[in-house]
């Protein structure tokens, strides 16, 4: 219901902030879910997209977030960021 709520709120404000993190270590669907439910607990984060093979994460939000804190937030669950940027903004109808 909360992640329904999130997206409703989206659609008010018709964006969407995207960060894309090249990450390392991520090796199983485990490290995926630890690293995606870490991530939706950050203010503003509405999806976010694990690739362990690619090694990527994307995280779309309704507000430009700090790349230290999802930096951050990834690293705290173990991982490496090796690289890390704002991707654009998405508008949403």
């Amino acid at each position: 219901m909360f992640n329904l709520f999130k997206k409703f709120r989206l659609f008010r404000n018709n964006r969407l902030f995207s960060v894309t993190a090249d990450v390392d270590g991520m090796r199983c669907e485990k490290c995926v879910e630890r690293v995606r439910n870490a991530l939706l607990k950050v203010s503003g984060v509405v999806m976010v997209n694990v690739d362990s093979e690619k090694k990527v994460v994307i995280v779309e939000s309704d507000r430009e977030q700090d790349l230290a804190k999802i930096s951050k937030v990834i690293s705290d669950c173990g991982y490496s960021v090796r690289e890390i940027k704002h991707s654009g903004i998405i508008l949403v109808r």
